[in-house]
């Protein structure tokens, strides 16, 4: 038996420079110690490179690989290649990790025998801070149903996993948003793992301005991308209906979502999207929405596109009127 496992840390880094040195110095700085720390450096043009060069000079745990921008993905494959790690685990430039939380991870699944950990985190950002616990499950196939209906998070940072999960497993080069979820979709339904919950913190999500704006542009309609991959896998792997409600359900509330938030000038984009996709995936297996809101969404997006347009758009303005007046009241103590 292994008494001290080394950890391979894995950490993409494309433009970082503003928040590197601090996620580095959150893992230099583990109360655990046997680990190395692998830093891909994705065609940075910022002084993303200099941080490497400084912080790998004082710690020779560190690994740094230079290389031109190809995306996360691939990053992240490189960093899997060379690990020497008995466990995987994976952080963001722009965050950081709390001072024991491998130590944490490693005692965890020393004592469950679990060969993937999943963790508490915070959110935070200048002005708030809050905990966020992972949502109970039974066994494997409940947790994919949480991965897929997005009851659990799927980012990798809160997740400690054993190396052997990747022998056949990679992520999928051509895929450069959620593709963690992509990854832990492939690898819960590929394989028999055992998962344990860590009910302690690890991980600060840092929620810079940027990333909070990016949620309303065009960017957000990529998420759509994953879903024709996500539901041939499952269908692949003969998901029971358990799994595949919870996909839909995945689905339909990232219809929602886009569609409600996004900004007005892209709303024609996104429905024609959607009603394509959704078409698309209905054919091989979408379950109908359960959800009263998602039924009413659904049937406004396969209305015509003028009419469909005008109905969302007054839908969201009703919303947000709601929103509004519920925070009211509630600033008023009225509710």
């Amino acid at each position: 038996m292994i008494n001290c496992p080394k950890v391979s840390v894995i950490i993409p880094v494309f433009n970082g420079g503003q928040f590197l040195g601090r996620c580095l110095s959150s893992i230099t700085n583990q109360s655990y110690k046997n680990i190395e720390i692998i830093v891909i450096n994705d065609g940075s043009t910022d002084n993303t490179k200099a941080i490497c060069k400084n912080y790998s000079q004082n710690d020779q745990r560190i690994k740094v690989i230079h290389k031109d921008n190809e995306g996360v993905s691939t990053a992240r494959n490189i960093g899997l290649d060379i690990a020497t790690g008995d466990y995987i685990y994976f952080a963001d430039a722009d965050d950081y990790v709390l001072q024991d939380s491998i130590e944490n991870f490693i005692n965890k699944a020393m004592t469950s025998s679990a060969e993937i950990v999943v963790a508490e985190y915070y959110i935070a950002s200048d002005s708030h801070k809050m905990k966020i616990s992972p949502k109970e499950f039974n066994d494997k196939k409940s947790f994919l149903c949480s991965i897929l209906s997005g009851t659990n998070h799927s980012a990798l940072w809160n997740k400690l996993f054993k190396k052997g999960l990747f022998d056949n497993i990679r992520f999928n080069n051509n895929i450069f948003y959620m593709e963690d979820k992509v990854l832990l979709v492939e690898i819960l339904s590929r394989i028999q793992v055992n998962i344990e919950i860590l009910y302690t913190p690890v991980y600060i999500y840092w929620q810079n301005q940027d990333s909070i704006t990016n949620l309303k542009d065009k960017s957000i309609l990529k998420q759509f991308e994953i879903y024709t991959f996500l539901i041939n896998e499952l269908n692949y792997y003969d998901s029971d209906k358990d799994i595949m409600e919870s996909f839909s359900y995945g689905f339909y509330k990232s219809m929602y979502f886009v569609l409600r938030n996004i900004e007005l000038s892209f709303l024609k984009q996104a429905i024609t999207i959607i009603y394509d996709l959704q078409k698309e995936l209905s054919s091989i297996g979408l379950h109908d929405p359960n959800n009263m809101i998602h039924k009413f969404v659904l049937l406004s997006i396969k209305l015509p596109p003028s009419l469909s347009y005008n109905v969302i758009k007054k839908f969201r303005k009703g919303l947000n009127m709601s929103t509004k007046t519920i925070t009211y009241y509630k600033k008023y103590k009225l509710l």
